[in-house]
């Protein structure tokens, strides 16, 4: 692995380490701010893209946004601490 094969960092060497935080830090925040972007902040402008081709009833766009809001996040972030532990 090259020079930095041998250099450890929390007893992981330096490819190791930046793929256990890519994996385990970086994409769990990732979904969870294009969850808040979506769900949370601009609502109206999703609600739009997913009824420009089909209209979508009211019921299935509250689930949604219940999903999106709540749900998810609350998933990743215990499926990201238990990855940590």
């Amino acid at each position: 692995m090259g020079p930095w094969g041998d250099i450890k960092f929390f007893g992981k060497n330096i490819f190791d380490l930046l793929d256990f935080i890519a994996c385990n830090i970086l994409m769990p925040l990732g979904a969870l701010f294009v969850i808040a972007i979506a769900g949370w902040f601009f609502w109206e402008k999703t609600v739009y893209e997913l009824c420009i081709t089909r209209k979508h009833s009211a019921l299935w766009l509250k689930t949604l946004r219940f999903m999106l809001s709540v749900v998810a996040p609350c998933l990743i972030i215990i499926i990201s601490v238990s990855n940590l532990i």
